[in-house]
């Protein structure tokens, strides 16, 4: 498969260079949103999604009457990344953005399972006024002057089979783009939209006065004889990603109505089983990302410690091949969460046919997970046995720590993990405060236990002065800010503790106090004579 990875940090394409791409064969432009901060490894995630199911006959794409070779055509894939500075990467609209041109068949591309969205590329814009009359006159001329209208148009066509419904009418043919198929008809083609948007970042308008100035420019370039606005029973979604200065517009490819109404739709992917009441609950989509970035092999027992509702698990036990079968365990203190995990874990029974997955070629596989209730600070399982770890780390708002600040749970959590974890296993931790984490790492009770690169050598354990201990991304997950940490356990063994670390810092504390009041005492003597 031929690919291609561009980083741009505002300037799209020029029209001219994005032609040349697209000149032979025909490729068709995608928005993809994926977590911020973890574009490059959504490019590398989808490029292996690709290549694992390139050649295979499920994925031969019926187009324009034809059906294409999927062992003589080779697939073609360029990626361009958009590129934003951390601290502008707020809220929703701060997720990560990639543009896909590509004559991958359209199902491979709406089944890549790591994806916030998929949505057919309009346009961009980076140069959005923060005013209120000059941005939201320029978002109505960035909407309606966008390039790729007739691109996304036969796209979505193709994506709702939209068009099947004009192949009794002989007037007209198919394969023409909307333009052509607006000068072809002069009867309306009463195709309903309505508009969405998601907007962060410091402007004098809110999101609900963007709303019709987007629908007006949809509706102008499409032509208002032929759309109508309906918000509820609408066929054609326009969204508008706004975040700061930077304009991204996309049509939903979504067989079902998905509104991006302030937020992402909500996911249906199985085996997740979102409940009224349940909270912080990760999305399935971005624990597969998580998982791919961990890269587990076949047989490895992957773990997640603080499981909650056991998204992590459950998805890691649910992937199909040609992804590698492993051993998935989760685990959480909360009866609460214990509950819900074993809901989930009857929904995937019942989704993969009781103990198994159908997989075409590759026959059946079993989903092997196992459910637990423990406390992370004290594991019931045995030395060096866990090869992958992934932990969605409690944050300090929604989940307080009764035995004082939140990085005295991580250093207990982290010593236990560094004991099951075997020399080479990789641990993912994902945390709002990076300084609870780092100050956790590098704590006695776990110190010299975790690295950022795999050790070759035993020789080699110390790693060089110029290197930073522990590597981290910023990412943005839901619209909130976190951190992101994948470190490697190293041979060296867990450090000696006499006793319990808060009953060490009492006893430091009482000393300190004792010394500070014999210190006074003896200078009221001397200041008195007594």
């Amino acid at each position: 498969m031929q690919e291609e990875v561009l980083a741009v940090k505002f300037n799209p394409f020029p029209l001219q260079q994005r032609e040349a791409h697209t000149a032979s064969p025909p490729l068709d432009t995608y928005l993809l949103l994926c977590v911020g901060g973890l574009e490059e490894d959504a490019v590398a995630a989808a490029r292996a999604y690709f290549h694992a199911r390139q050649g295979s006959e499920e994925w031969v794409e019926k187009r324009d009457g034809r059906v294409g070779d999927a062992a003589s055509s080779p697939w073609t894939a360029h990626f361009r990344v958009f590129e934003i500075d951390d601290e502008d990467r707020v809220g929703n609209a701060g997720c990560g953005k990639l543009i896909l041109d590509t004559n991958v068949p359209m199902k491979v591309v709406l089944a890549l399972p790591f994806l916030l969205g998929v949505l057919a590329y309009v346009g961009e814009d980076h140069f959005l006024s923060p005013e209120r009359e000059a941005g939201l006159a320029h978002l109505r001329a960035v909407t309606h002057d966008a390039s790729h209208w007739d691109a996304a148009i036969n796209l979505w066509a193709r994506a709702r089979d939209f068009y099947t419904r004009d192949t009794i009418r002989t007037d007209i043919p198919l394969g023409l783009t909307w333009t052509e198929k607006l000068k072809s008809t002069t009867e309306p083609l009463n195709v309903k939209f309505r508009a969405s948007v998601l907007r962060d970042g410091a402007h004098a308008y809110r999101g609900m006065d963007m709303l019709p100035v987007v629908g007006d420019g949809a509706s102008i370039r499409l032509g208002e004889k032929h759309v109508k606005v309906d918000l509820k029973g609408y066929d054609l979604e326009v969204v508008a990603i706004v975040l700061q200065q930077h304009v991204h517009l996309g049509l939903v490819l979504d067989n079902d109505r998905v509104t991006f109404s302030s937020n992402f739709p909500p996911e249906r992917v199985p085996p997740i089983l979102f409940r009224e009441g349940v909270t912080a609950c990760l999305r399935p989509s971005t624990a597969r990302l998580l998982i791919a970035m961990c890269q587990p092999r076949v047989g490895d027992m992957v773990v997640d410690f603080m499981a909650g509702v056991g998204t992590i698990p459950f998805v890691a036990a649910a992937i199909p091949p040609p992804f590698p079968q492993v051993l998935a365990l989760g685990g959480d203190e909360s009866e609460e969460a214990g509950g819900y995990m074993r809901e989930n874990f009857k929904y995937l029974r019942e989704q993969m046919g009781g103990r198994a997955e159908r997989t075409g070629e590759a026959g059946q596989r079993a989903a092997v997970v196992g459910l637990v209730r423990w406390d992370a600070r004290c594991l019931p399982l045995r030395h060096g046995v866990v090869d992958v770890a992934l932990v969605d780390l409690p944050f300090g708002k929604r989940h307080k720590h009764k035995g004082g600040r939140m990085v005295h749970l991580y250093e207990r959590a982290f010593r236990e993990m560094a004991r099951v974890i075997r020399p080479g296993g990789r641990l993912l931790l994902l945390a709002s405060r990076a300084s609870y984490v780092e100050e956790a790492l590098q704590s006695r009770m776990s110190e010299g236990c975790w690295s950022q690169q795999e050790q070759q050598d035993e020789k080699e354990e110390k790693l060089k002065e110029d290197t930073p201990l522990f590597n981290s991304k910023r990412v943005n997950i839901g619209g909130l800010r976190a951190v992101l940490y994948l470190v490697i356990r190293t041979t060296a063994p867990l450090p000696v503790m006499l006793e319990r670390p808060e009953k060490e810092e009492r006893k430091a504390v009482r000393r300190r106090a004792w010394d500070n009041r014999s210190t006074k005492q003896d200078e009221i003597r001397e200041r008195t004579g007594i």
